[in-house]
């Protein structure tokens, strides 16, 4: 006879990225230093969902924290949320939209 144990707690490491930045995406800060937290952790997201998961999520995020509506740019006519499709798809590649070349 074995002794029972406790299933194993699971570990949304995905919601705990996200919920990590939230507070970093707020409005007090510079649109440009919100949109470089935001690749970060999507970048440092990669390993934990699926990519079509992890982009779903971070487009989430990013229309929650209002990301989305202050990248709205009708002189480039690029939506907000084209702009994050951007730089989410360049997060899961490893790819550093501000600089040229992958990172390490």
């Amino acid at each position: 006879m074995s002794a029972p144990f406790a299933s194993p707690r699971t570990i949304d490491l995905l919601t705990q990225v996200i919920e990590r930045v939230r507070p970093e995406l707020n409005r007090q800060q510079p649109l440009k230093a919100r949109v470089r937290v935001f690749w970060a952790a999507a970048k440092n997201a990669r390993g934990f969902a699926a990519s079509d998961v992890l982009a779903a999520e971070f487009l989430h995020l990013a229309r929650e924290t209002a990301l989305v509506a202050d990248l709205e740019d009708p002189v480039c006519r690029l939506s907000g949320e084209e702009t994050v499709r951007h730089v989410v798809g360049w997060a899961c590649r490893g790819m550093n939209p501000f600089e040229t070349g992958p990172l390490q």
